[in-house]
This record gives C-alpha cells, sequence and structure tokens, in this order.
C-alpha cells in the first residue's frame, strides 16, 4: 500500500482529499486550522482492508452442474 495523509477538522465532514506527501498535509492543515478557527488532525493510513470472497473453480464445462 502506498502511503498517504488526510485532514480531518473537527466537527467537519469525513476527509475526502488524500495527500502523497506528509508536509503538504501539514501545510494544509495549518492553513485550515488559521481559516476555520478549529482544531485539525493529519490522519496517516497505517494499513487497509478488503472483503474478497469470490473463487472461481475449474476452466470448463465439465463443472456445470445442470
Amino acid at each position: 500500500m502506498k502511503q498517504f495523509w488526510m485532514l480531518y477538522a473537527e466537527g467537519g465532514g469525513a476527509p475526502t482529499v488524500k495527500y502523497t506527501y506528509k508536509a503538504d498535509a501539514q501545510a494544509e492543515a495549518e492553513r485550515l486550522a488559521k481559516t476555520l478557527d478549529k482544531r485539525v488532525y493529519v490522519l496517516e493510513a497505517i494499513g487497509s482492508c478488503r472483503k474478497s470472497d469470490v473463487t472461481w473453480e475449474g476452466d470448463g464445462p465439465d463443472d456445470i452442474p445442470f
């Protein structure tokens, strides 16, 4: 997984912008904190998960059940 950061301002909506560079996220957090007069958190992605439950079996018409 490629590392990225997002911002959350207290009382705001869900984060939507991914920052490739930590310094860019920090600079934007400072700008927002001054503009909004609210605490802004820099969130770092540490991992991800996903559901994967579809499996292919066989490769021909012999395994069709009808």
